[in-house]
């Protein structure tokens, strides 16, 4: 006799967000991992692309016309307070049937997409990155974006990660 298999609880449940206190009716869904994990640090986070208005963007999008990218995370529990770095965000843009994958990152100048020397003494427990993306950077396709952050501390990689799939989104000429 066998016994069904039961599916595996994933290792890291996403946790739903409580309502945002640093930006309030923004859903801030992103998956994130703070390792080892511990009630006394939760981080919430997302990432959009926007016009240059603040309005989520439109999924298509001309080549011709700078759009933003904006991250945010917001902290839960008292020791945010007691971290410290750089905040280093990026989005991945995967081409639908084409070779031409890449990192927004490259395309900007270094240090765009990172927030140095960040200091939760000295912050709410919220951090923003907002950055105008030029026009004619990203080429006329089809693509798969998933935004990404991750904390470097005294410049090396952190054990605080996150990411958050984006929806599929058409550049043209």
């Amino acid at each position: 006799m066998t016994t069904p298999a039961t599916p595996c609880p994933p290792c890291h449940p996403k946790r739903k967000p409580p309502p945002s206190k640093c930006w309030p009716g923004d859903d801030l869904d992103g998956y994130t991992e703070v390792y080892p994990d511990n009630p006394l640090l939760h981080l919430y986070w997302d990432a959009e692309i926007l016009d240059l208005s603040g309005v989520p963007s439109r999924r298509i999008i001309r080549v011709e016309d700078p759009f933003a990218v904006r991250f945010r995370i917001e902290f839960t529990g008292p020791a945010w307070q007691c971290m410290a770095g750089d905040w280093v965000f990026d989005v991945r843009f995967d081409e639908q049937g084409g070779p031409a994958d890449f990192k927004l990152s490259s395309l900007l100048p270094a240090g765009a997409l990172t927030q140095k020397d960040w200091k939760g003494c000295d912050k709410p427990p919220c951090v923003q990155l907002a950055y105008t993306v030029p026009a004619n950077t990203i080429q006329d396709s089809v693509y798969q974006l998933t935004s990404t952050f991750r904390l470097y501390c005294c410049g090396k990689p952190g054990p605080i990660v996150g990411f958050e799939p984006e929806k599929e989104f058409q550049w043209y000429a």
